[in-house]
């Protein structure tokens, strides 16, 4: 069943996206290499076929279908197949150790997941064979050990078989001497461990630190399996995302890489805005009208026309869209298509820049950004500071793209739980120093240091409010330049700042205003560099500060006619 549902796939009869079809057709070319007794690696009808009957012996845990019988559909026996069938022809251990799947919401993956666990606890496990289940936090680990722990006390006849006891985080296998437990602390802590499977849940904002640390710890196991399990992030940025990245082009044949499987369940550029189209809703629901309820699903996908709000999660959870979808003002692609990596603040010294510095929070990121304009682009360089002890360490889904960020020094770390501003202060003077700063614009909300400091110095520097009025003519500007829509910008390739870009958000009110923002007020995906690059833009064009007040009005300044 999975071989033809590969097959049938990359015959086009089953609606799939190219990145499925990418990898249907090269499971199908494995498998035929692996009829050729001179290839390294042959195919197995036994290894393949033991994890799918093992997994048609568990059940359901909730909901309609639970205590009944666990019935695979044909997507997943592929995927199961894929990951057991391979067998190097020298050793016999499975070929592929590393397996991504990428997987819409509700369409089983954690099911699946766990019922692979529980195979490789028990049936799959030699004495010592521990599973560790690695998340961004404990609660969400349990998202995989709860429907294990379920499933064992639902099947008695497996609890007793291999002597299995469930805990809150963990699960005990007396046969096999082996364990089930999870991880969610910071990846420096976690050194030591020997796992044979490591099942990483919410790949796309798992902990960089956790997630090596447990690559490398599964080097003395030839039986190892690394899954990863997941939908689309919000952010284009962190393992998840660059793992992605690697699995793509192993599909499009540009890495040689026979141990990663890789199935990522999404849809086309050509298929964006047709969401109500059901072809391209089953592209990436392969569960559509199984364990997805065919009217839920299309009412939820309307909701995307009906409620732009939800839009961007829609097309996150029900489409695999990285990232935040079409509300994103700047494109991931359109900004890295402006990188120039030969260009060097160096070659600046002397010349006119604009500047600006966002001071919006005084415990987390802040940014000071110079302009500069060399026709027809205009080029910002950016310098980001973090205290080092602030909140950004509390934070798992940030704090290991911050401390990546400053170990390479893209981001500066200064003393302390909140800035001081001296670092910034001083790092502006010698901008002002080094360079003609036509003027130097400072966000309100804490500009009283940094402004005072500056104008008792003599340097033009102003307030700039951060409202629709101010911000809309440039950042059209920067939009229009970015998107290819007119000539240009250009700039270094800051991941930080790249970051910032991928964050912002924003759509044009109904006076024809555009306002950048995050995509929620309280969010970590920081936009201080946008927003920097944006003041700086504002003063290269001569944009004034409006600060929103109200004109008078005529009939007040008039009064009141009195009758005597």
């Amino acid at each position: 069943m999975g071989l033809a549902y590969a097959r049938a796939v990359a015959g086009h009869k089953v609606p799939a996206c190219n990145l499925i079809i990418l990898a249907a057709e090269r499971f199908l070319r494995m498998y035929e290499e692996a009829q050729d007794p001179k290839s390294e690696f042959y195919w197995s009808d036994e290894h393949a076929i033991e994890p799918c009957a093992f997994l048609e012996t568990l059940v359901h845990i909730k909901g309609v279908f639970a205590k009944q019988p666990f019935i695979l559909e044909p997507w997943q026996i592929w995927i199961v197949i894929a990951i057991y069938g391979f067998r190097w022809r020298d050793t016999g251990f499975r070929v592929v150790y590393l397996v991504q799947l990428e997987i819409t919401r509700k369409s089983g993956k954690s099911l699946l997941a766990a019922g692979l666990g529980l195979y490789e606890l028990g049936p799959n496990a030699d004495l010592g064979d521990d599973l560790y289940i690695i998340a961004p936090t404990a609660a969400l680990g349990k998202k995989v050990l709860d429907p294990m722990a379920k499933i064992i006390d639902y099947k008695l006849e497996l609890k007793e078989f291999y002597g299995i006891a469930t805990f809150n985080e963990r699960i005990d296998v007396a046969e096999t001497d082996s364990y089930a437990i999870i991880l969610s602390s910071a990846g420096k802590k976690q050194d030591g461990h020997d796992p044979k499977v490591v099942i990483a849940d919410e790949r796309h904002s798992l902990p960089a630190a956790i997630y090596n640390v447990m690559r490398s710890s599964q080097g003395a196991r030839p039986e190892s399996l690394f899954l990863e399990i997941g939908s689309a992030g919000y952010n284009a940025f962190g393992v998840g995302w660059d793992e992605r990245q690697v699995a793509i082009e192993v599909l499009e044949g540009k890495r040689s890489m026979p141990e990663l499987f890789v199935a990522i369940f999404t849809i086309d550029p050509e298929d964006f805005g047709n969401w109500s189209d059901q072809r391209v809703i089953e592209k990436a629901n392969p569960n559509f009208g199984i364990s997805l309820d065919k009217r839920k699903i299309i009412n939820e996908v309307k909701s995307i026309s009906t409620n732009p709000r939800m839009k961007a999660e829609v097309l996150r959870t029900r489409f695999n869209v990285w990232g935040l979808g079409e509300h994103k003002l700047i494109g991931k692609d359109a900004w890295d298509g402006c990188e120039h990596p030969e260009i060097n603040i160096d070659i600046f010294d002397g010349q006119t820049c604009w500047g600006a510095a966002d001071l919006a929070s005084r415990n987390d990121m802040i940014v000071k950004l110079l302009l500069f304009e060399l026709d027809p682009y205009i080029i910002p360089f950016a310098r980001f500071y973090v205290p080092i002890d602030g909140v950004w360490r509390e934070d798992e889904e940030v704090r290991d793209l911050y401390e990546a960020w400053i170990d390479e020094g893209f981001l500066i770390a200064t003393k302390g739980s909140f800035h001081t501003y001296d670092q910034i202060l001083e790092d502006v003077v010698k901008d002002f120093e080094r360079f003609d700063i036509e003027n130097f614009s400072v966000d309100d909300r804490e500009a009283n240091f940094l402004m005072g400091a500056l104008a008792k110095k003599g340097h033009p520097v102003r307030s700039f409010r951060k409202n629709a009025a101010n911000f809309s003519d440039p950042t059209k500007d920067i939009q229009a330049r970015a998107t290819g829509k007119i000539k240009g910008i250009a700039h270094d390739g800051h991941p930080v700042l790249a970051w910032n870009v991928e964050n912002v958000i924003g759509a044009t009110n109904t006076a024809d205003l555009l306002l950048p923002k995050k995509v929620t007020q309280d969010s970590n995906m920081k936009i201080d560099g946008f927003d920097a690059m944006v003041q700086a833009n504002a003063g290269r064009l001569n944009i004034e500060d409006d600060d929103d007040e109200t004109p008078p009005q005529p009939m007040a300044e008039r009064g009141m006619r009195v009758l005597n």
